[in-house]
């Protein structure tokens, strides 16, 4: 949820609210050892935060900003933890994995529906890297224009969701003017003291390649899990639902 205040996303809120017991003592001196004992070289090399917008491919109505923060294995491949805000209390809601276009020229026909460019995501401003100087940002949202993204959602906290329900949900973005709701790049620029608009006039030196015909589906995906047998539900025609 978004503070009326500051237009930042207020993570802290929601704590109180996830299902369960009170951190123990003995939890808090387990984190507290293992932190001191433990190597957490994976989540170490998540060495960049990118942010930008995204809406439910089902309804494209649905939007919100995501906070990306990623490793990159080569200049082709990256995966990215995807959280609802950039503050301690984040949650951790997402997934996506990026790849550049000639990865992207590799796939099956088939695959390529469940891809979304970033060519006009860096274009119209969505995409940023928080906190990081044009100089610097624009090299790499230049390279970031080319390359493709494939993101799920499995906490819907935008549906007020205080746990992962259902199955995940596959993401996209907008890949031409009028799809994005100005007001949420309105609640960011009031959160970060930034102007939109000066954003993607910083970026008029940039090139921005035509993506892929086969990636940025216009069908709504829905992703279909059956229930797992005995958990839920009456039985189908079949001995099951």
């Amino acid at each position: 949820m978004l503070s009326s205040e500051t237009g930042c996303q207020d993570s802290a809120q929601f704590n109180d609210k996830i299902p369960g017991s009170k951190h123990t003592t003995f939890l808090k001196t387990m984190e507290w050892a293992s932190s001191a004992l433990q190597s957490f070289s994976p989540l170490k090399s998540f060495d960049l935060h990118l942010s930008g917008c995204a809406f439910y491919s089902e309804n494209p109505k649905r939007q919100m900003f995501l906070h990306h923060y990623c490793r990159f294995f080569n200049d082709d491949v990256a995966q990215a933890a995807i959280f609802d805000s950039d503050d301690a209390n984040a949650r951790l809601i997402g997934v996506e994995y990026i790849i550049s276009q000639n990865i992207f020229d590799t796939l099956p026909k088939e695959e390529r529906k469940y891809w979304h460019s970033h060519s006009y995501d860096v274009k119209s401003g969505s995409l940023t890297a928080p906190r990081v100087p044009t100089t610097l940002e624009n090299p790499l949202m230049q390279q970031l224009t080319k390359t493709y993204g494939k993101t799920w959602i499995f906490w819907q906290v935008d549906k007020g969701d205080f746990l992962p329900l259902g199955p995940p949900q596959l993401m996209m973005v907008a890949t031409k003017d009028g799809v994005w709701d100005k007001s949420l790049f309105e609640q960011r620029d009031k959160c970060y003291g930034w102007d939109t608009n000066t954003i993607v006039a910083n970026r008029y030196t940039l090139t921005y390649p035509s993506p892929d015909p086969d990636a940025d589906p216009s069908t709504p995906f829905r992703c279909n899990v059956e229930p797992v047998h005995g958990t839920s539900g009456s039985e189908t025609s079949e001995g099951r639902t």
